[in-house]
């Protein structure tokens, strides 16, 4: 949804709970209060003014140093209140993946050659997942560049990244036919038998899409 959208529905909210809202207040309606571009939303309910700033998902919040010190300006002002709005729910996913890191690139070569052993001892369930896993690391340095990784799955970045040309036809089928597998590995299903020859060109794959990501982004560091 556009974000001024989401801006009219939150400042709804407020006059449902009978305040008066003005969005994108100007620096006149601060009362001297330091103004500030960042502020969406000034609700006034008698003598309650309650300055709210957006935010669409919990990162944006993580990328701007200044909220504290604004909510601590406001707050320390008579009848003021500073109110924090994020409109995106964060799932377990999303704060796991916040905490995690990207491989350097001797980690990344540690995925393949797991993959490799995985496949020559004959477990060709463990190898795919872990060549589906140094590809899908690959996929995020190659993209990061790029601004295509975003909130998102490993199948939707594929597409996305082969309908902006970094990944030919016949690639795209590959790793597309590897992710169904995997997941029905992951997921506790009886996948079918898996071809050693598809592991193998799906490490083929992983550490192509990592060489382009390095000749474009550079390499992983730690």
């Amino acid at each position: 949804m556009d974000f001024e959208k989401e801006l009219e529905q939150v400042a709804q909210q407020y006059r449902d709970e009978g305040y008066t809202v003005f969005i994108h207040p100007s620096g006149d309606q601060f009362d001297g209060l330091p103004g500030d571009p960042s502020t969406d939303i000034l609700a006034t309910r008698g003598n309650e003014k309650v300055l709210v700033e957006v935010k669409r998902k919990r990162s944006d919040l993580a990328a701007d140093p200044n909220v504290i010190r604004r909510a601590e300006q406001v707050n320390a002002r008579p009848g003021w209140r500073f109110d924090l709005v994020i409109l995106e729910r964060e799932t377990l996913t999303q704060r796991i993946l916040e905490q995690s890191q990207e491989p350097t690139g001797e980690q990344f070569a540690e995925m393949l050659d797991r993959a490799r052993r995985a496949k020559g001892a004959g477990l060709n369930e463990m190898a795919l997942t872990y060549a589906c896993a140094a590809l899908e690391a690959a996929m995020r340095r190659l993209s990061e560049e790029d601004e295509l990784y975003g909130q998102t799955t490993p199948v939707v970045l594929l597409r996305t990244l082969y309908a902006n040309g970094f990944f030919s036809r016949g690639e795209f089928d590959l790793a597309k036919e590897a992710w169904a597998i995997r997941t029905q590995v992951v997921h506790g299903f009886i996948p079918p038998e898996i071809d050693p020859v598809l592991v193998e060109d799906l490490i083929t794959l992983a550490k192509k899409v990592m060489s382009r990501a390095e000749a474009t982004v550079g390499p992983a560091v730690g």
